[in-house]
């Protein structure tokens, strides 16, 4: 089963901020577009928001990030993904 795992990180401060889960039976559809200092992963999914409208999670990772678990997982997600180029 797939998990998504979302997490604000603060480095000034050094710590994450409270996330959430998703499971791999909520989430409808992921991409992920190459730009030219980030990559955007968009998350679609089939939770229903107050307002009626489906969730869609818009991330951005940072390229030059060089935390060795953040480098570890963004090769991850490529490997995953067709990543797109903007």
């Amino acid at each position: 089963m797939i998990y998504f795992l979302p997490a604000r990180y603060h480095s000034g401060l050094d710590y994450f901020a409270d996330g959430f889960s998703l499971t791999g039976t909520q989430i409808k559809k992921m991409s992920l577009h190459e730009e030219l200092l980030s990559v955007k992963l968009t998350i679609e999914t089939n939770v229903i928001l107050k307002n009626g409208q489906p969730m869609i999670l818009k991330l951005n990772l940072p390229k030059l990030n060089r935390t060795p678990w953040h480098i570890r997982n963004l090769k991850k997600l490529r490997l995953q993904f067709a990543a797109k180029k903007n």
